[in-house]
């Protein structure tokens, strides 16, 4: 059989930019993705699973991780004997060579931190104000350092490479309607309320690249938005966004933005002699 080798003009490659949709839907205590209940066990709500691994595995069936205590103490972060019996163990009072495992599925889903000053807060200081081209409210001395601020940590897994600029919207439902929607209008990082009782103003600015939202307003929407918001606030605030403790009741939210996503492919075109 002859073989024949592909000319420079018979290989193409190219990049395919996707931009997929993502919902986060924040509401009765639980997160959802894309308004979806997960149904498997191994996956809570709002979560997606890396490598599909043990999903559809339970108990002791479950593929796992394991490592040994040695000289280095390198841990999981929930340490677990390996013995099928055996509870989670202190990782400092087991014997050397003890055996540690970390069950799979390895799921990821958004973090939500509310407080003044938080560690994964003071972290971002340096990236916030490389922003400050952008606009002026990526100043973390003025906006965040000592601020209330709500943080929204997204994981890659949910945009690759980045979150699409512009494309964030945050909505603030209270009983069913919406109290306020905030979204990057000017494709600059700022997050600008446009409806609701404090229309126009900044409640927060966006980090595409690295997938973190920081919500800083304190305005009141409204005098009726009243709930059991994990700040104390008396009525709903942007920094009330996302919360899902017990007693938030009436109050529900949604997190809406587009990934960017490359995928490098290569086509070949076989041309038959004539």
């Amino acid at each position: 059989m002859k073989l024949n080798k592909f000319s420079n003009d018979e290989i193409f490659f190219n990049t395919i930019k996707a931009n997929p949709k993502v919902t986060f839907t924040f509401a009765a205590g639980e997160t959802y993705l894309n308004n979806i209940s997960s149904s498997n066990s191994n996956i809570p709500n709002g979560a997606l699973a890396a490598y599909d691994l043990s999903v559809n595995r339970t108990g002791d069936e479950r593929i796992y991780q394991f490592l040994y205590k040695d000289s280095d103490f390198a841990a999981w972060k929930t340490t677990q004997l390996t013995t099928p019996s055996s509870s989670t163990s202190s990782y400092g009072t087991a014997l050397p060579a003890t055996e540690f495992k970390n069950y799979l599925a390895l799921t990821s889903s958004v973090d939500v931190e509310l407080g003044t000053d938080l560690t994964h807060v003071t972290t971002l200081a340096n990236i916030i104000d490389y922003y400050r081209w952008m606009s002026k409210y990526f100043d973390y001395t003025t906006y965040v350092e000592s601020k209330e601020i709500k943080l929204i940590s997204i994981p890659s897994i949910f945009y690759g490479s980045s979150i699409e600029k512009g494309s964030i919207k945050l909505d603030f439902y209270y009983t069913g309607s919406v109290v306020g929607t905030a979204v990057d209008k000017n494709n600059n990082g700022e997050l600008i309320q446009v409806s609701g009782s404090t229309t126009g103003s900044v409640v927060g600015i966006a980090l595409y690249n690295e997938g973190f939202v920081l919500l800083f307003a304190t305005a009141s929407l409204g005098a009726t938005v009243i709930d059991g918001y994990d700040s104390g606030n008396t009525q709903g605030e942007w920094v009330d966004f996302a919360d899902t403790a017990a007693l938030v009741t009436k109050s529900s939210f949604k997190l809406k933005f587009n990934g960017a996503t490359y995928t490098p492919t290569m086509t070949m075109f076989a041309h038959a002699d004539t």
